[in-house]
């Protein structure tokens, strides 16, 4: 289906509208087989900022593939072509501001693992610092840290209703 990307909301992320006449939108569309930085993560603007310029200008095609376990929609984007070279998911991979996410494209359908081997060899983005934090180790992290945090608040929160009761 023809698209027009109404708002990126990250290196992966987007929001859009089909221009097929039907006045259909799609919220938080994710970009099939990559996870780019996030971000609070280095390249994390810089993924932003790129895939707002390649989905800019000319025409978009998005084929949606599934729903994610967050009820996302999760799509390839053909940008001007139909060749797997000519979608941003490939685009984002091989300019080094994505990784391919290979728990989630394990038959590397869009042969992201060229594009990524690509982008490492030419010190690309990411690969400037093959040693960075993979967005998806990144999430869990920092899902950890607001749940340790929040233990502690919880801990904290009783033992002062502990010494209130003692005294």
């Amino acid at each position: 289906m023809p698209i027009e990307i109404t708002r990126v909301l990250d290196g992966d992320g987007f929001n859009a509208r089909v221009l097929d006449g039907s006045g259909n939108t799609y919220s938080d569309v994710r970009l099939y087989g990559i996870d780019a930085p996030e971000a609070g993560q280095p390249f994390g603007k810089e993924a932003t900022n790129h895939l707002r310029r390649i989905s800019s200008e000319g025409r978009l095609w998005m084929e949606m593939k599934e729903k994610d376990r967050y009820e996302r929609t999760v799509a390839i984007v053909y940008k001007d072509g139909e060749k797997l070279e000519d979608t941003l998911n490939y685009s984002m991979v091989l300019a080094g501001l994505a990784y391919w996410y290979e728990h989630f494209d394990p038959d590397d359908e869009l042969n992201l693992r060229n594009a990524q081997i690509q982008a490492h060899m030419n010190g690309r983005g990411i690969w400037k610092n093959p040693d960075l934090e993979r967005p998806w180790d990144y999430k869990i992290r920092i899902a950890n840290e607001r749940a340790e945090a929040e233990r502690a608040k919880i801990e904290a929160e009783r033992a002062a209703v502990e010494r209130a009761k003692i005294e």
